[in-house]
């Protein structure tokens, strides 16, 4: 386990070793080290406690996540975890989930977040009003825009028209899942 103040030109020079994988840790940067392995992928990892055990966070590969940006990635961590928070790696590495319209995006999260909760115990008619609420609600109106370009007015318009159809409980119920997909995609809506 090497640990050198790393740049960007030894991050460059660093070798693939003949087998296994070598973390290359950076100086000055409490647990972020440079994953290396012998196929050749290069990855950016942050080492850190929580409840007294070590756990590991891929923050990003080579070369689209560079050593500026991975230290960048580390302290958004680290803020984080000193705020009682697990560390997401989608938000420290300053990336949002924007696949493009809000079709994508929603069926994304159906598949990524809310399947993942059924196996948890949510139940499937849990899973299968959630589904619902979106295809005939959001989806219809919202379906074939990006989701950045989604702002709050966008959000009071349409909860606004569920109220006005008589529904109350059915808009908190809109208002809760989209609160739950808009911060899944890590955006604010409006936000670019």
């Amino acid at each position: 386990m090497p640990k050198t103040h790393l740049t960007a030109a030894a991050v460059a020079r660093i070798k693939l070793p003949r087998t296994g994988q070598i973390d290359h840790f950076d100086a000055g940067y409490p647990g972020l080290a440079l994953r290396v392995s012998y196929g050749g992928t290069r990855t950016w990892v942050w080492f850190y406690r929580r409840d007294g055990k070590l756990r590991r966070m891929t923050l990003g590969a080579l070369p689209k996540l560079g050593l500026a940006d991975a230290r960048e990635a580390w302290r958004l961590a680290r803020e984080q975890l000193s705020k009682g928070l697990e560390p997401d790696p989608v938000v420290a590495a300053g990336t949002t989930r924007d696949t493009g319209s809000v079709r994508r995006v929603v069926e994304d999260w159906l598949k990524r977040d809310q399947t993942t909760n059924r196996k948890h115990g949510t139940p499937a008619r849990a899973y299968a009003e959630v589904e619902r609420i979106m295809n005939r609600e959001v989806l219809p109106k919202w379906g074939n825009r990006r989701i950045t370009d989604i702002t709050p007015k966008d959000v009071e318009d349409l909860i606004d028209g569920v109220v006005d159809r008589g529904t109350v409980t059915l808009a908190c119920r809109v208002h809760a899942r989209l609160h739950r997909l808009f911060r899944w995609a890590k955006l604010q809506p409006g936000a670019r």
